[in-house]
């Protein structure tokens, strides 16, 4: 699903690039954050997903979040442009359950 959403802050370091954001979902008022590798790239992706000249400008763009289900569980999966089908997939920890299973 996707949903409407609006940065509310941006934290840009040497080891991560992390946004937070405010949305509706299922009725309420939400927030989210995600972290994004500090590339070059990264940064270009997102200044130009919320439409802003610079980095500086990100917060109180609209942005629209991808939103994938499971077990009763929301994760945001990309963010993109408000009104174009530009988007950013948004990196997922890799699940080690199985590799815990494993090493035992």
């Amino acid at each position: 699903m996707e949903l409407n959403a609006v940065i509310q802050q941006t934290i840009l370091t040497a080891e991560g690039i992390q946004i937070g954001c405010t949305l509706a979902y299922k009725g309420k008022e939400a927030s989210c954050a995600f972290l994004l590798a500090p590339t070059m790239e990264n940064i270009v992706k997102m200044i130009a997903i919320a439409g802003k000249s610079a980095w500086e400008r990100l917060v109180g763009a609209p942005v629209k979040l991808r939103i994938e289900e499971e077990d009763d569980k929301a994760k945001v999966v990309a963010i993109g442009h408000f009104l174009v089908d530009q988007w950013l997939d948004i990196p997922q920890p890799e699940d080690t359950s199985d590799t815990d299973k494993e090493s035992e």
